[in-house]
C-alpha cells in the first residue's frame, strides 16, 4: 500500500495499481494540472502470446478502444498471463476510454471500483500461472488476491505469502482458516485438509 496525507481526508492509502489508474485518469482530465494530451502508450509489459495493438490515434478513436478490448481478450485466453500483463492491458483500455470521452473528470470511486472489477481477472491470471509452476521452488507462486480484492499478505490480514508448496505446508491452523475464509472456501476440520484446500484455491498442483 502507498500512503499520503490529504488535508480533507487525512491519511489516504491506495494500492499501487489503484494509484496508477488514478494518475492515468488525471492525464486525460483537461481540468487537471497533470493534463497531457500525448498519445496513450501501449501496454507495458506486453503479453508474450498476444500481439500488441497498433499505436492509437491522438486523441483515441473508437477503433483504438476496440483494439484494446480485443488485446485484453487474447491475453485472458492465453494459458499463462501474469497479473502485471493483465493489469497493464486493463490500464491501457481505461486510458483510451478516458481520452476518447474528452477528459471527463473521473469520480472518486472510479479507481477503487475499477480495481475491484479487475480483481477476478487478476485472480484468474495468478492461479493459471501457479498451475504451471510445479511446487513453486523453481518458479515462485504468485500471491492470489482474496475475493474482496485485498492481498492476503497485506493489512488487515498480514498472512505469510504462499510462494511455494513448502510454505503452504507450514501454515498454522488459524492462518489456514484465514486463507480459506478469504477465498470463500469451506474450512475442513483437519489442518492437512485445510492445506490441501488452499492448494486447490491458489492453483498449487500438488500432484507434480
Amino acid at each position: 500500500m502507498i500512503s499520503w496525507w490529504n488535508e480533507d481526508e487525512g491519511i489516504v492509502e491506495a494500492k499501487p495499481n489503484e494509484l496508477k489508474l488514478a494518475v492515468q485518469a488525471l492525464r486525460y482530465d483537461v481540468t487537471s494540472p497533470f493534463f497531457n494530451p500525448m498519445p496513450v502508450p501501449l501496454p507495458n509489459p506486453p503479453a508474450a502470446n498476444a500481439v500488441l495493438p497498433p499505436h492509437p490515434q491522438d486523441p483515441a478513436i473508437l477503433q483504438d478502444i476496440a483494439n484494446a478490448i480485443e488485446y485484453n481478450r487474447v491475453i485472458r485466453a492465453t494459458q499463462m498471463p501474469t497479473g502485471d500483463q493483465v493489469g497493464a492491458g486493463a490500464v491501457y483500455e481505461a486510458a483510451l476510454i478516458a481520452q476518447h470521452a474528452g477528459g471527463a473528470v473521473a469520480p472518486p470511486w472510479f479507481a477503487p471500483a475499477l480495481a475491484a472489477g479487475l480483481a477476478p481477472l487478476m485472480r484468474t491470471a495468478h492461479i493459471n500461472y501457479n498451475l504451471c509452476a510445479g511446487d513453486g521452488h523453481s518458479r515462485r507462486f504468485q500471491v492470489v488476491p482474496f475475493l474482496d480484492g485485498t492481498l492476503p499478505t497485506g493489512p488487515p490480514h498480514n498472512l505469510p505469502p504462499l510462494v511455494n508448496l513448502q510454505v503452504v505446508n507450514t501454515l498454522t491452523g488459524p492462518q489456514a482458516t484465514a486463507y480459506l475464509q478469504g477465498y470463500g472456501q469451506p474450512v475442513p476440520n483437519g489442518i492437512a485438509a485445510r492445506r490441501r484446500a488452499i492448494c486447490d484455491a491458489v492453483g498449487c498442483d500438488v500432484t507434480r
